[in-house]
């Protein structure tokens, strides 16, 4: 009975799981946007300039969002 029952949670709830996570992400970025951000990143590297980074004001914002609504 126990190999059945783990036969079954491989076989059906583990990739109801994994389908489940997959279309809960947030939602796409365009690839235009990455290489932007990656090319302006570069940018500054070269120049020597980090960007401006309000760590307090993140970490308030990110305590009263829902980690699905995130945008990376």
């Amino acid at each position: 009975m126990f190999r059945e029952l783990n036969a079954f949670a491989h076989l059906v709830v583990l990739p109801v799981c994994a389908i489940f996570a997959v279309t809960q992400q947030s939602p796409t970025v365009s690839a235009d946007q990455i290489w932007n951000d990656l090319a302006a990143g570069n940018h500054r590297f070269i120049i020597g300039k980090t960007a401006p980074h309000d760590l307090l004001a993140q970490r308030k914002a990110l305590t009263k969002t829902n980690i699905r609504e995130l945008q990376y």
